[in-house]
């Protein structure tokens, strides 16, 4: 998700079991696409749940302010 690499993400997606919005890194996926800028990535996440209002458990931001505070506007938008 950092490094927006929509095909392995999808592939990720695919799995049992999969947990789309651990945090269990201190962000979530969505958190890590989102403070990268990665919009396609965001659009994918948010389509299958991906949680636009968890915070990361280190300090508290969300991912549409980590979009914001690292000037991607375009990820903002979803």
């Amino acid at each position: 998700c950092l490094d927006g690499r929509l095909d392995e993400v999808r592939s990720l997606l695919d799995l049992d079991g999969i947990q789309i919005n651990d945090d269990q890194y201190g962000g979530t996926p969505l958190y890590a696409a989102s403070q990268n800028g990665n919009v396609d990535t965001v659009k994918v996440l948010i389509k299958v749940g991906g949680n636009v209002n968890q915070a990361e458990t280190t300090d508290g931001i969300s991912p549409l302010y980590i979009a914001s505070q690292n000037g991607h506007v375009d990820t903002g938008k979803y």
